[in-house]
């Protein structure tokens, strides 16, 4: 009786706790469909699901764009050209072209010491043990014509030994 009373006692703590929630996809899935159809292409192609939120927050811009509000905007123009930058001390661009209709043609995208995806991590972590990371950046080349690239340009060091890798989202040396 008195395990069962104790067994009880311990099912009832174990009720009171929350779940951790790390990422919620609906919330994300929810701001593409709210997006125009012009450019949601360009949110699926660019978009990481263990991605910085910095970088998520300057693409959802630049996919909410509307280059016809834009004071520059001209009818019969056939392309514009637009620089978005993070705010303050952080330090991403993206340079997004957009068409006369305000689709996204292509960007060139980066960002300075950005959090690393996990995959990255491990990859640096089994590759090359000891090293410690000095300095990052996420660089993202974006083409309507079905051809982008994303990678990192990691510097790494131990011991006064420098290396520089191109690492994909997915953990793959190029």
């Amino acid at each position: 009786m008195k395990k069962i009373l104790i067994g009880i006692f311990f099912l009832g703590f174990t009720t009171l706790m929350y779940p951790q929630a790390a990422f919620e996809p609906d919330s994300f899935s929810t701001k593409v469909e709210a997006l125009t159809s012009t450019n949601a292409s360009y949110i699926n192609t660019v978009f990481e699901a263990d991605m910085s939120k910095r970088i998520d927050y300057l693409e959802s811009q630049v996919a909410e764009y509307n280059i016809k509000e834009d004071p520059a905007y001209k009818a019969g123009t056939e392309f514009y050209s637009v620089t978005f930058k993070e705010a303050k001390a952080y330090k991403g661009t993206i340079m997004a072209t957009y068409d006369a209709n305000g689709k996204i043609v292509r960007t060139t995208e980066r960002f300075k010491n950005v959090k690393l995806p996990f995959e990255v991590r491990n990859t640096i972590t089994k590759t090359h043990y000891g090293f410690i990371i000095q300095s990052n950046v996420y660089v993202v080349n974006y083409s309507d014509k079905g051809v982008s690239k994303k990678f990192y340009k990691l510097n790494i060091a131990r011991n006064g030994e420098t290396k520089s890798l191109k690492i994909d989202p997915q953990g793959n040396i190029i």
